[in-house]
């Protein structure tokens, strides 16, 4: 099954925004979603196909 980008991309603003779960429980991790860090993750994710 493929996800399209922008439900991939929403699903890790939720997840990893500075609202979400994992941002709240550890904010340097939302610091870097902005990142080129957190955008070569993105883009690795979208790109993968498992």
């Amino acid at each position: 099954m493929v996800m399209p980008p922008l439900v991939v991309g929403i699903g890790l603003l939720l997840l990893l925004g500075q609202e979400g779960y994992v941002g709240q429980l550890a904010p340097t991790i939302s610091k870097w979603l902005f990142s080129p860090f957190g955008i070569i993750i993105a883009q690795t994710y979208v790109a993968c196909s498992i």
